[in-house]
């Protein structure tokens, strides 16, 4: 009976667990990566930066007209054109005593302060505006940490003595506590705008945030630099390779190619980039790193560090879907009108150029019909023919007509375009209204429109602000004072770092809204004239100082220094010190004030303006 020979199977290795976690990151990009073809986020960015012309079109004939530049143009400004103001309130307090109250309440103003002077200190405004153009592509994200620069302990080694009785410190096992290897040499809170392109979700994540298990930083880096960064292990980062090539070395590499030496050794460059995903896994409140090609973590899940609640991420997703966390991106409904639009105007540009003067002549009416005819096709200005008869012989041929149903669907992929969009350009595309009212509805709507857009980014920026509020409590270590630019004017802050101890309770943080709209001189003059003239035709209004406040907002009108003096202002006027406005002079039975009439002169001019 013959041997059966057998046949043993490979042994597979078994996946780590750093393994897993690329594994699902891989398939998250699958996800990602089929979102982008359904909404042709490529094509979006390309048609934004002016490459709309088709491959087959030569360049002589097509016109581009950015109506996506544009567009965005417009909006972006109406959606944040100056940092806001942050106000940082108590929402709820679990020690029902009125002292505390107002305690937790100064220790929020001063939050508020410090929050207002980061803003500025971390440049805010082109980080948040960034991710807001994100978001017409993709989407926005912001990222907010506290990073410390680790220098080597020069004590490290030693044991830890207490200052006052100069005994060694001990731990609660018993042993004594010794310096570390490392000590924190500088830190800084961070606020970074993340590119959509280096930020994944889960691939089941849902619209809202509770329907996402994990999200991911993607960070490209110096191999070099990974290898001395000491936060990663050891073990790993000393046998890490590289995974892609640099833009400067395969710049190089193509410059060699150029040149007359290019050895096959040379083509086997080693790949200097290292892929590491930063993750945030936010069902077991824990983070890890790990590197593309790497089967170990180069930092291992470990608890989240202090100061982050869940993530330290913050998006923006303009219009969400009802299956997936990534949006439908507005600038991918604006492609095809875009398309049309230029393909149109380019056609009408090419039949303008083709039709060129053309005639046409009866020969037997020419003297040398063939020397004539020559002087007519390459004659100058001013060319004379000579012909044997009276009657016309050369008569000019009427150019093909452009049909002006062209134009008029011109207007219309205009239009079609416009209505697509939010925000000032929009409103062009009401202009074929048949009354003031459907006029007015229409404004109405794109207000609303806006608004609702507006919204999205405010509570962005709230987000923003309580997650470096977070950071800011967990990592101040010292007392400063700061300098501060508010509604109250310029004023010093004193932070201490007794403001930041956990409070029982909760802290709400808001923005005014108006004060991110753009300012124009002659809207700001228009809203103080407008809200002056309503003070002195009813100072009374101001006898309270909540609604003058509320009304003053309703204008764009947030300096609380001004709005006090108008307080002040009014409250002499309705007690007679001032004269009401159309009086000149003092109140009769009051004594004379100086300046009282020039006052009353003034305020009963500007009633009447």
């Amino acid at each position: 009976m013959p041997k059966k020979t057998l046949i043993r199977k490979k042994k597979t290795e078994e996946k780590t667990d750093a393994d897993k976690w690329l594994d699902r990151i891989q398939r998250a990009k699958e996800v990602k990566n089929k979102w982008r073809e359904q909404f042709r986020v490529a094509l979006g960015y390309e048609y934004w930066e002016g490459r709309q012309r088709p491959a087959n079109v030569s360049e002589t004939e097509w016109i581009t007209i950015n109506l996506i530049y544009s567009n965005l143009i417009s909006m972006l400004p109406s959606l944040y054109n100056t940092d806001p103001y942050f106000y940082v309130k108590l929402r709820r307090s679990f020690i029902p005593n009125p002292m505390m109250v107002v305690l937790y309440e100064q220790k929020g103003k001063i939050r508020q302060s410090m929050l207002n002077y980061l803003k500025e200190e971390l440049d805010l405004k082109p980080k948040v505006r960034l991710a807001i153009f994100d978001a017409f592509f993709q989407f926005g994200i912001i990222k907010v940490f506290h990073e410390s620069e680790m220098i080597e302990n020069p004590d490290k080694g030693k044991f830890i003595t207490d200052e006052a009785t100069g005994t060694i410190m001990i731990k609660d096992n018993g042993e004594p506590l010794m310096e570390p290897n490392e000590i924190p040499a500088g830190d800084a809170y961070k606020v970074i705008r993340i590119h959509p392109d280096d930020f994944l979700v889960d691939e089941d994540a849902g619209p809202l945030h509770d329907d996402v298990k994990w999200k991911a930083h993607r960070m490209k880096e110096k191999l070099e630099d990974v290898k001395e960064d000491k936060a990663y292990k050891k073990s790993v980062r000393d046998n890490l390779t590289g995974t892609e090539i640099s833009d400067e070395i395969q710049k190089q590499r193509e410059q060699r190619k150029k040149g007359s030496v290019y050895t096959s050794a040379e083509k086997a460059i080693t790949p200097d980039i290292v892929i590491l995903w930063e993750i945030y896994n936010i069902e077991d409140d824990e983070w890890l790193v790990v590197a593309e090609g790497c089967h170990d973590f180069l930092i291992d899940p470990e608890a989240l560090p202090e100061g982050i609640e869940k993530d330290p991420f913050i998006d923006l997703r303009l219009t969400l879907r009802d299956d997936s966390w990534y949006p439908i991106p507005p600038v991918s409904q604006w492609l095809d009108p875009q398309k049309d639009y230029c393909d149109l105007r380019s056609k009408l540009a090419t039949h303008r150029k083709r039709f060129n003067r053309k005639y046409e002549a009866y020969v037997p009416g020419l003297e040398d019909s063939e020397r004539e005819l020559t002087k007519l096709e390459i004659g100058g200005d001013g060319t004379i023919i000579k012909k044997n008869q009276m009657s016309p012989v050369v008569t000019p041929i009427a150019d093909a007509p452009l049909d002006q149903t062209h134009m008029q669907e011109l207007n219309v992929l205009r239009d079609e375009l416009t209505l697509l969009s939010i925000g000032p350009n929009q409103s062009r595309s009401g202009k074929g209204v048949e009354s003031a009212t459907e006029a007015d509805i229409i404004e109405r709507r794109l207000q609303v429109q806006e608004g609702d857009w507006i919204g999205l980014v405010v509570d962005f920026i709230q987000t923003i602000a309580e997650k470096l509020d977070m950071q800011v409590q967990v990592h101040i270590t010292k007392d400063q004072a700061i300098k501060v630019m508010g509604p109250q004017g310029e004023f010093w802050e004193l932070v201490r770092t007794n403001d930041y101890e956990a409070i029982e309770g909760e802290y709400e943080y808001s923005v005014n809204v108006g004060a991110m709209t753009p300012r124009l001189p002659e809207i700001e003059r228009a809203q103080w004239i407008a809200f002056l003239n309503l003070i002195a035709s009813a100072p009374q209004l101001a006898m309270s100082k909540r609604l003058l406040k509320q009304m003053s907002e309703l204008f764009h009108i947030y300096d609380e220094t001004l709005v006090e003096e108008i307080y002040n202002i009014a409250q002499k006027m309705m007690s007679g010190q001032i004269p009401m406005p159309g009086q000149q002079g003092s109140t009769p039975g009051t004594p004379g004030l100086p300046g009282t009439a020039s006052a009353g002169m003034a305020m009963g001019m500007a009633n009447r303006g």
